[in-house]
């Protein structure tokens, strides 16, 4: 067994002071934040923001090399990127750079530690879960051969293309209603048909769940999702939760009225802002308070299928990147969603969208299938992989 900190340096990013406007504007540096590698598949892309030469000069901010594995280990803990080009990140995001001891396969210990459930034994901070660097650098794994890394990457990297390609495709008729929405609706920044707008507050409640305490959570029983597990089932229709409630304490919460119904809608509200979900009939799980909110009690002008396509608009997002301004960490408070301004479109021209969301929701129930069983056997062969190596 050989300790992380033997393997990798650890380094930790930091925030150049927003008071100094001359450190962000017209910014040259990728500066990676949580939101940023909330987005990343594999390989870091774009950052929302970007450091000035003197902002790195001046704050002392250490540069990341490329072909270098970063962690987010704060808040939302886990998240996993391999750097591309040099970039710089935030404090909550911890670089892994090879201390030149042991053979390493950049691809391998991107996998292994995007599958580590980093939640488990981390400390509970107000907002989510938090690492720390002393605790990575004493955690213990196996490291097998460089040709064993390399071989375990290659499969995983395979069965992952695949799954990207099932994505890509879920992705062109995501864009098909994207593109149908704006011509029945317009585009909700500048709602050029007229449409009377409210905001959320007056159009559905707005709230969140009962809270759930470490030491209510269990590893069988009915699923908990945090945010990364509510984002995975809206891309693969997929529970990945490795966190459950009993199911006496969820029979509780369902008899408190705490347990959501057919069509309400849960909002990612922490990192990865505004990603929607329609409940199902048949879903049964329990979520996240303070990171993922519960649209409900709809006005009877508002359908949730149109509602949860809005969140997707960039006219729309647009309200919530604003109120994002200066925020290191993102988030999308119970609040902050009464005060979006929502365009009221005509009820019946509501209804022919939801006809076209079905008709391609048929289409894509076909490609899901598929990916479910992709990403169940990724899951499975990480398992095989990695489980002896902690």
């Amino acid at each position: 067994m050989v300790k992380l900190g033997d393997i990798f340096n650890l380094q930790m990013g930091k925030t150049p002071s927003r008071a100094n406007k001359d450190y962000w504007d017209n910014g040259n540096n990728s500066w990676v934040s949580i939101s940023d590698l909330s987005t990343y598949d594999k390989y870091v892309g774009n950052t929302k923001e970007k450091i000035t030469d003197l902002a790195v000069q001046e704050s002392g901010i250490k540069l990341v090399p490329p072909e270098t594995v970063i962690m987010s280990f704060k808040l939302s803990v886990g998240k996993t990127a391999i750097t591309s080009s040099e970039v710089y990140t935030n404090e909550a995001i911890m670089a892994f750079i090879p201390t030149g001891k042991y053979d390493i396969c950049t691809d391998y210990f991107f996998y292994f530690l995007s599958y580590k459930d980093w939640s488990v034994g981390s400390n509970r901070a107000v907002m989510g879960a938090t690492l720390n660097k002393t605790t990575l650098n004493e955690f213990k794994i196996i490291v097998p051969s460089i040709s064993e890394q390399r071989r375990i990457a290659s499969i995983l990297d395979k069965v992952t293309d695949l799954i990207a390609k099932r994505r890509a495709q879920l992705e062109k008729l995501d864009l098909l209603v994207k593109s149908r929405f704006v011509e029945m609706f317009g585009d909700p920044e500048t709602n050029a048909k007229k449409w009377d707008v409210l905001p959320l507050s007056e159009i559905c409640s707005i709230g969140s769940i009962k809270r759930i305490y470490q030491s209510e959570l269990c590893v069988n029983g009915i699923p908990f999702l945090r945010v990364s597990d509510l984002i995975n089932l809206i891309k693969d229709d997929v529970i990945t939760a490795k966190l459950y409630i009993t199911e006496e304490k969820y029979q509780e919460f369902e008899n408190q009225g705490y347990i959501p119904s057919a069509g309400d809608i849960l909002v990612t509200s922490r990192g990865t802002l505004g990603q929607c979900y329609i409940i199902k009939e048949n879903d049964r799980f329990y979520f996240q308070d303070g990171m993922i909110s519960w649209l409900f009690n709809y006005k009877n002008n508002i359908t949730p299928i149109y509602i949860s396509h809005l969140f997707s608009i960039p006219g729309f997002r647009k309200q919530i990147d604003c109120m994002q301004a200066g925020s290191t960490v993102s988030y999308l408070s119970i609040d902050m969603l009464k005060r979006l301004n929502v365009m009221v479109p005509d009820i019946e021209i509501q209804k022919e969208f939801c006809k076209i969301v079905y008709q391609v929701e048929q289409s894509k129930n076909s490609i899901s299938c598929g990916l479910e069983k992709l990403v169940i056997l990724k899951k499975s062969l990480m398992q095989k992989y990695f489980e002896r190596g902690v």
